[in-house]
């Protein structure tokens, strides 16, 4: 009989919605990716637990009075509402695999920079962020002064993922969270209130959310803080690049052991009987690149989070966003006839697989597709060209790359190096027209390996990039918003040559960085061209590529009839 109830309180049970399906999914990259947390708090505060009280032995006295039992009193902790429970925080942070470090300022320690220093530099390394809004008696400014410095180091970094929460035994303020995100943007983060989440603001790195140590005791904060972080995780991609760092992250330590001291003689001959030497470099440097690939692959990350089962679930949970479209006669693409194709496959190109027939999408009517699944046309070509940079650029002077580093990285000029110069004189097009372009955007094509140990000016090779809103194959942005969008024409190419002294030091040619932020190269004329970016080497190579075979068209040299044979057309 409870076999029977536990199998129809089974079947009652409700199916989890679409919605909760991809929660999960979510929260499941999430957990493989979070690894760091850091308390900074000056009260903190341990509970312990009292051992239970044994009776002292009393003998008889002889009078046969009944004894009574005493018993000791209960020890007694008082905990202030700004105490922080270290040890509920610290164990349910260790139960979900994540690491977390306490920075415990003393009140009567008065070196306050240090104090700042010692916080900052912990919370740089820390995917959660966890701090006390007075870090002295009744005084919020070392807080603020914290929250600055990590934007700002953040902000050098081009974005960092981060979660900050501000965990006070304070009354929760609207003033209160107002000062912390005022720091934040200070420091160069910008922050937008969380409509439907109440004292909390998301940046496109950071979050920052304020929380009541009476109202969320230390033993749950961290679950609420990991289910704030999944916003970061709320998209396809972004769960699988939170799970492929996860997986990399979870290898680091083995990948290490297969790097070890035991290949230095063998790299260090490899670089001296090598030339050009620096090849070497870049193919360990491939290597250890490899080695994260092999962590991605061993993990099934790529399966786990890019598949057709987790795109169905993205679909299943944003079927109220997307936007139908009509893509020609009697067809409109929609939530149903998406996940159709989706889960039977493409046949040609104008055809799709169908559940009972099939359905004929032509290749000019496919882009209807991103456009209802963005939601509107510009949405999805948006989207689109954000997917395009990240395919064709390996770095972007105003997109979303990262280009600071420790040693004050600058670029070089190599294969797919992407610049522009402004033109002195009147151009003239094909046509014997003068052009409009006040700028003249060029493409490095010259051998990699020729651009390196350089000792005298040298000549660089540029295929000439035109403007082009309808036909172009390169999206780059240009400043804070503006794009620029770019083709490649290696049929008609028009090649420039410029002559580039190289740095004695490095026996490259680097740019140099300008007041304003921009990097620059200059020709051994003094002619100024900046810096915008590096293609792929792969589709640089492409394109050098596309050139040769044009170059290299032979006239007649076969049977006309056989070529035609070849091809099936006889």
């Amino acid at each position: 009989m409870d076999n029977m109830e536990d199998t129809a309180a089974v079947a009652e049970a409700p199916s989890p919605s679409p919605s909760e399906i991809w929660s999960e999914h979510i929260q499941s990259a999430v957990k493989e990716f979070l690894k760091t947390a850091v308390v900074i708090d000056n009260e903190p505060w341990v509970s312990y637990s009292t051992p239970e009280a044994t009776a002292p032995l009393v003998s008889d006295d002889g009078f046969g009075e009944d004894i009574p039992t005493l018993v000791p009193p209960d020890a007694v902790t008082i905990e202030n509402r700004h105490d922080l429970d270290v040890r509920a925080i610290s164990d349910d942070f260790a139960s979900k695999g994540i690491a977390c470090a306490f920075v415990l300022p003393d009140d009567n320690d008065k070196h306050n920079n240090e104090k700042i220093n010692r916080a900052v530099a912990a919370a740089k390394v820390s995917d959660l962020v966890i701090i006390d809004w007075y870090l002295k008696k009744q005084d919020e400014s070392l807080t603020l002064q914290i929250l600055q410095k990590i934007a700002e180091s953040d902000s050098f970094e081009n974005g960092r993922l981060r979660l900050i929460c501000i965990y006070t035994g304070e009354p929760l303020k609207k003033t209160i969270f107002a000062d912390a995100k005022e720091y934040l943007q200070k420091g160069g983060v910008s922050l937008n209130d969380l409509e439907g989440e109440e004292f909390c603001a998301l940046g496109d790195s950071t979050i920052i959310v304020m929380k009541n140590k009476a109202a969320t005791s230390a033993s749950e904060l961290p679950t609420e803080l990991i289910n704030i972080f999944s916003r970061f995780a709320d998209g396809l991609v972004p769960a699988f690049s939170m799970a492929a760092v996860g997986a990399i992250r979870k290898s680091a330590h083995h990948m290490l052991t297969r790097f070890g001291n035991w290949l230095d003689a063998a790299y260090i001959s490899n670089y001296i009987i090598t030339n050009p030497s620096s090849d070497v470099s870049e193919m360990l440097r491939e290597l250890f690149v490899a080695e994260c690939d092999a962590a991605l692959g061993i993990e099934s990350v790529a399966d786990r989070y890019l598949d057709s089962k987790p795109i169905l679930k993205w679909l299943a949970a944003n079927e109220q966003t997307i936007q139908v479209q009509n893509a020609g006669k009697n067809l409109k693409i929609d939530y149903a006839l998406i996940d159709e194709i989706l889960r039977n496959g493409i046949k040609d190109d104008n055809f799709f697989y169908g559940d009972m027939k099939d359905i004929k999408i032509a290749k000019d009517h496919r882009h209807f597709i991103s456009s209802a699944l963005a939601g509107s046309v510009d949405t999805s070509k948006t989207s689109q060209h954000e997917f395009a940079r990240l395919v064709a650029l390996k770095r972007e002077a105003y997109g979303r790359s990262k280009l600071q580093g420790t040693e004050g990285w600058l670029p070089s000029l190599t294969t797919g190096t992407l610049i522009k110069y402004k033109i002195e004189d009147a151009q003239t097009n094909d046509e014997g027209q003068i052009t409009p372009e006040l700028f003249e955007y060029l493409v490095c094509l010259t051998p990699a390996c020729d651009t390196l140990r350089l000792e005298t000016d040298t000549p660089f090779v540029f295929l000439k990039a035109r403007i082009e809103n309808i036909r172009y194959g390169i999206v780059l942005k240009e400043h804070s918003s503006e794009e620029t969008r770019l083709s490649l024409d290696s049929k008609k190419p028009i090649i420039r040559t410029f002559f580039f002294t190289p740095d004695a030091a490095v026996q490259r040619v680097l740019a140099s960085r300008s007041e304003e932020g921009d990097f620059k190269f200059f020709d051994s004329g003094k002619r100024e061209f900046y810096w915008l970016g590096e293609i792929r080497y792969t589709r640089a190579a492409s394109e050098m590529a596309g050139l040769v075979r044009n170059w290299m068209r032979i006239g007649i040299a076969d049977s006309e009839y056989l070529r035609l044979t070849g091809q099936g057309k006889t």
